[in-house]
């Protein structure tokens, strides 16, 4: 919305140069002087400071005075940001969705997730049921796009287009977000694509620009974007998406990736524990107001044949809600060293995040190349390549849950319980939480836990009616303790 006053402008620019420093209000009224009260007043365009005033304030947001008084009416918002230390661009992107006036948004991205949606559906939908539309042309040359992203945008947006070009030298890489209406446009310009990361956490660059369609020069910016959207259309390098086989064949086309697939390669990245470098934390994420479920297994690939534990041909099973499908595991994955699997029952621990692992197991199925003659394995602390014997080693692992990294979870030998107990604990890289609070998410459940190295696991629930498919397709299956009647386990 455009200023009406030169008090009005002035306050703008001035909140502007504030927020792209990441200062808050009361920071940069102390530093120059004034009170807060006073800085805000400034900044809604609600006083007249003076002009010494004007040059304290200025000379603690790094910005000459002659800026707040220039004959651009748009300078105000013009800006680039780093995100996250001068804001987000999810803070920009709801803002302006919420109170621009804007009827109309496009999103033009080289890959989406379902984190990145999360964040945006709230206002979309918003934007829609004001009769606004919402057009999305998501890139899908990297497999980085995945499917339940793109069902999910399938919910919200007014048309759905993926854009691929067959050559391998040629990607789809803008990353680029329009607000429009009849008057203006608010766009972006930067490095954040649709993901949690792109939107909040991430760094990243951005610039952000308004245009007065009222201005020639201005709406040719606005009208050249629209131009390249129509050659992708007319040079088939885009696929509108309208229903779910539309996404299931992108799938099997092997362009893009389920978010299960996608996890799978997050062991891939560099270290967490890189002592040469800092770390900044970030406060506090937040919960999308709006989320679009997935039906489970709804792109789960088919396990196929499966043999019982006689070796007898059984039926695959299918995935239900509140479950994953077990098939889903059977395939090979990027990145996945080992898959281990434990039904949790009970868990101990006031936070209910304690799993006990045996020192030693009975054999129930398939093989095992320390089998005792008595049918005894060692426990399954031997998974996570720790000695049952050598109860004075301890071993910490980064675990990867519900989307994010927490470290560390410990295994270690507990004597007053005489028994292996791992800790499902650590906090989370960002954000607030710790793994410790999804105790109640992991009781008599399967706990699934994917090797992506010695250190680093991602970890998935299963409920436990999937026992019997998971016995099947495990190499060995054991019991803890010395009974069969101790817990199971397997490996996959």
């Amino acid at each position: 919305m455009e200023p009406t006053n030169l008090g009005t402008l002035i306050g703008l620019r001035i909140k502007a140069a504030r927020e792209r420093l990441g200062m808050s209000k009361t920071q940069a009224a102390d530093e120059a002087g004034l009170t807060r009260i006073t800085l805000l007043q400034i900044e809604n365009g609600a006083a007249n400071p003076s002009l010494e005033t004007l040059s304290r304030i200025c000379a603690v947001l790094k910005m000459d005075l002659g800026e707040l008084f220039s004959s651009d009416r748009f300078d105000y918002e013009q800006q680039v940001f780093l995100q996250p230390i001068g804001g987000t661009l999810l803070d920009f992107l709801t803002r302006e969705m919420s109170g621009g006036g804007y009827d109309c948004c496009q999103i033009h991205v080289a890959y989406a997730k379902s984190s990145g949606v999360d964040l945006v559906t709230g206002p979309m939908l918003a934007m829609r049921e004001a009769g606004g539309r919402v057009d999305a042309f998501i890139g899908v040359d990297q497999k980085n796009t995945t499917a339940e992203a793109l069902y999910k945008l399938l919910s919200i947006c007014s048309s759905l287009y993926v854009i691929h070009d067959r050559a391998l030298a040629q990607t789809y890489h803008p990353k680029l977000y329009l607000l429009s209406n009849s008057e203006r446009v608010w766009l972006t310009v930067g490095s954040n694509n649709l993901t949690r990361g792109g939107l909040l956490t991430n760094y990243e660059c951005c610039a952000v620009q308004v245009l007065d369609r009222g201005a020639p020069q201005r709406e040719r910016i606005y009208t050249g974007i629209q131009d390249a959207v129509q050659q992708y259309h007319s040079l088939s390098l885009s696929r509108k998406i309208t229903c779910v086989e539309d996404i299931r064949q992108l799938l099997y086309d092997g362009l893009i990736s389920t978010e299960q697939e996608s996890r799978m390669g997050a062991g891939g990245s560099a270290g967490a524990n890189s002592s040469g470098f800092g770390h900044r934390p970030i406060p506090e994420l937040p919960t999308p107001s709006v989320r679009i479920p997935v039906p489970a297994g709804i792109f789960a690939l088919p396990a196929g044949e499966d043999g019982g534990e006689d070796g007898s041909p059984a039926a695959p099973e299918q995935g239900e809600a509140g479950g994953m499908d077990p098939g889903i595991l059977l395939e090979s994955r990027p990145g996945v060293q080992a898959t281990y699997w434990f039904y949790a029952g009970k868990l101990t621990g006031g936070s209910r995040n304690i799993l006990d692992l045996s020192e030693s197991a009975v054999l129930r199925f398939g093989t095992h190349p320390r089998r005792n003659a008595n049918g005894s394995i060692p426990g399954g602390v031997s998974l996570f390549g720790l000695d049952p014997k050598d109860h004075g080693a301890q071993k910490d692992l980064s675990i990867f849950y519900n989307g994010t990294w927490y470290q560390f979870s410990t295994i270690k030998y507990a004597p007053g319980n005489s028994n292996w107990r791992f800790q499902l604990k650590g906090n989370a890289e960002v954000g607030k939480g710790s793994l410790a609070q999804f105790g109640a998410d992991f009781v008599d459940r399967v706990l699934i836990f994917h090797k992506v190295s010695d250190d680093r696991c991602i970890l998935e629930i299963m409920d436990q009616d999937k026992l019997p498919v998971l016995k099947r397709h495990s190499s060995f299956w054991a019991t803890n303790g010395k009974t069969k009647a101790g817990r199971p386990f397997g490996v996959l």
